[in-house]
């Protein structure tokens, strides 16, 4: 069984992915809206030792891309099928800082005990080009399964100047 590997600032642990993304940020700004993402948060694993960060980071530019995908009318119950697969491929790409975050856009705010009504999907994802965050989309089990229009999502060129951490 291998160790998870977390990231410590102080008595606070971080997965890979939340550090990755406060990095990111981090080195994107100077100015921080979120003590956490302080240029001194060291990578370890569970052992306690320092990893090196060229082992976790990819060399190719990825640029960030703002990715509204609507669902097609009706198709509530393709994406609910589809849902658990959709979210164990795209976990990977969340571990490895591709996908900063995604969810589901919904119809309205759901009243207490209602399900949601979801209509479509919006994530920021980082990729090299706008081509290859369309080839993903298109790729998706949402997609292939008929919940996604991704002949109608919309990808944005984003810069993000402020987070927050989750």
């Amino acid at each position: 069984m291998s160790a998870s590997i977390f990231f410590r600032k102080g008595s606070r642990q971080f997965s890979k992915s939340q550090f990755l993304v406060a990095r990111s940020v981090a080195s994107q700004t100077r100015l921080s809206a979120s003590p956490h993402l302080a240029h001194n948060t060291k990578p370890i694993n569970t052992a306690g030792t320092p990893i090196r960060m060229s082992s976790i980071t990819s060399s190719a530019p990825l640029y960030e891309w703002l990715v509204h995908i609507p669902d097609f009318p009706g198709a509530l119950d393709k994406r609910l099928a589809v849902r658990p697969e959709h979210l164990a491929n795209v976990t990977p790409a969340i571990e490895a800082g591709k996908v900063v975050f995604g969810g589901a856009v919904l119809s309205k705010q759901p009243a207490e005990g209602e399900a949601p009504d979801m209509i479509g999907s919006f994530m920021l994802i980082k990729a090299e080009s706008e081509e290859k965050v369309r080839e993903w989309v298109e790729n998706d089990v949402y997609t292939k399964g008929g919940a996604w229009d991704a002949k109608n999502a919309k990808i944005y060129p984003f810069r993000c100047a402020v987070r927050t951490a989750m």
